[in-house]
């Protein structure tokens, strides 16, 4: 993280930086929630506390160069596409309102298909024109919007 800082420290406009300075903080999010779900007898209490922490705080810090990768679009190494992305599953992890989140995803497939996004009847690992891309977006939309109207069935029910 460090590394990360200091490089944007230097130059806080270089896209490409702040795009993976994202992805890392989430990458440490994800790995801090899983070593969170581990039994303790598998971690000691300084690991515990690290993954706390590192949940509470990466989580946040990906979502801020997310955003601000989202201001410097235009640049060379811009992919806006996949901040949307990557914003709508912060989002859902931050339980921010359902409509923030499906915004991002939209915003995401609506770039996607702007920028040319095949749509073919048979997806390989070798496709082009971003169709592994698009199919991900759409499939987190839709069970995002799944996961959202299964919570709010069992909030009625049980309220």
């Amino acid at each position: 993280v460090r590394c990360f800082k200091k490089a944007l420290s230097l130059n806080k406009k270089h896209c490409y930086i702040v795009e993976k300075f994202g992805l890392f903080s989430y990458a440490i999010y994800s790995f801090a929630s899983q070593v969170k779900k581990l039994p303790l007898l598998y971690k000691s209490k300084e690991t515990q506390r690290w993954a706390d922490t590192a949940v509470k705080n990466m989580l946040i810090l990906a979502e801020l160069q997310f955003q601000q990768a989202l201001s410097l679009e235009g640049s060379r190494h811009s992919e806006p596409w996949i901040y949307h992305f990557m914003l709508a599953k912060i989002s859902y992890k931050l339980k921010k309102p359902a409509s923030v989140i499906l915004e991002h995803f939209v915003k995401s497939s609506e770039i996607l298909h702007r920028d040319g996004a095949a749509y073919p009847i048979v997806i390989e690992v070798t496709s082009k024109g971003y169709a592994i891309e698009a199919l991900e977006v759409h499939y987190q939309f839709l069970s995002t919007m799944l996961k959202l109207s299964l919570s709010s069935e069992d909030q009625q029910m049980f309220s």
